[in-house]
Parts: C-alpha cells; sequence; structure tokens
C-alpha cells in the first residue's frame, strides 16, 4: 500500500506540472522537428532540442489526439510515470524493499525529475530505457543470458536515440555489468565478459 501511495503521490505531482508554460526548448522542439514530415524528423540530424525518439512519439500522439499541449507533453509525463516502478524494481532486486522503497519515496518527489516528466523533452524518455538496461544487465550478470544482453542493446540504443548525449549513461550500464561480472564470476571472468562485448 505504501508502494501504491508514493507512486500515487509521484503521478500527480507529474501531471499537476502538466499546464506550465511551454518553454523555449519544447517551443523548438515541435516548430523545427515534431510537426515536420516523419522523413524530416527522422533524417534531421540529433540537434540540441531535436530528440528524434521523442518527437517521433510526439508527433504519433499528436496525430491521435490532435494538437494540445497535453499532447505535446505526453510522452515525457508517461515515461516519467514508467520510470517510478521501474527504478522501485532495479532498485529491490539490487539491494532490498526497504532501499526501494526510500529511493522511490526521493524520486517521486525530486523537483528536477518532477519538472522533465512535464516537460516536452526527450530526456524523460531516456530514464526509464536507462533503467531498464541496468535491470537487463544485472539478469545477465545472474544467468548469462543473451535475451539479456539484447535488451541491454536495445534500451540503450534507443536511449541514445531520444537523446544521444545519453552515450555516458549507456556507457556506465556496460561498466556496471563488467564490474558485476569481475566481481562475482572469477573463474568465468573473460568468456562472461566476451559475451557482454
Amino acid at each position: 500500500w505504501f508502494f501504491m501511495a508514493v507512486l500515487l503521490v509521484g503521478t500527480a505531482l507529474r501531471i499537476a506540472r502538466l499546464g506550465d508554460a511551454v518553454s523555449y526548448n519544447e517551443a523548438a522542439a515541435w516548430a523545427d522537428h515534431a510537426h515536420r514530415s516523419l522523413g524530416t524528423l527522422l533524417s534531421d540530424p540529433p540537434l540540441p532540442h531535436h530528440h528524434i525518439l521523442h518527437d517521433l512519439l510526439v508527433r504519433v500522439f499528436m496525430a491521435v489526439f490532435g494538437v494540445h499541449l497535453w499532447t505535446l507533453r505526453m510522452p515525457a509525463l508517461l515515461a516519467g510515470m514508467l520510470l517510478l516502478p521501474v527504478f522501485y524494481a532495479f532498485i529491490r532486486v539490487t539491494f532490498n524493499r526497504h532501499i526501494a522503497l526510500l529511493g522511490l519515496c526521493l524520486l517521486a518527489v525530486s523537483g528536477p525529475f518532477v519538472e522533465y516528466s512535464a516537460m516536452a523533452r526527450g530526456y524523460a524518455v531516456t530514464w526509464p530505457l536507462i533503467m531498464c538496461a541496468l535491470i537487463a544487465g544485472r539478469h545477465f550478470v545472474k544467468t548469462g543470458n543473451r535475451i539479456s544482453m539484447v535488451l541491454i542493446a536495445l534500451c540503450g540504443a534507443l536511449a541514445m536515440w531520444a537523446v544521444p548525449t545519453v552515450l555516458h549513461a549507456v556507457a556506465m550500464v556496460y561498466l556496471w555489468t563488467f564490474f558485476m561480472i569481475a566481481q562475482r564470476y572469477k573463474s568465468t571472468v573473460r568468456r562472461r565478459s566476451l559475451q557482454l562485448l
């Protein structure tokens, strides 16, 4: 029940910010990319305000629901809401439920995470993808499952498609996974590291 209450508080805080004034970057992303043709949207190089995956999702939402402020911000909002249970799941499998609940409480009310979850930018889209990559990395460390390796790569690629500068976080996922392998499996570290590579 406490977990659900924290999720509801975090969701409510994010939804409450949907009506904020449109920022320059949000307006530039819409004016320069999201409303243009699909071919142009996908072929334009990623610029500081062109987050390709996010702009594509905005385009889909606006095609389905019309041009509104809430449809402009819906992909980021959904990603920000999805981050909460995914973050909890990662912390819980890595540590325990008590630490996971404490972390979830902090994340649910964190000002920057709340703000960017209600802002039409690609950053919020990258967060659950990076957390899913970490979960897949942990699963790979425990089981050596090849599907986990594919999920790490897929989540990392989608995150970089959303915001190219998230490359640092994707590199962190691979390094974290490698160091987990090196720490836990000294006898098979070479084979597992080659699989990860």
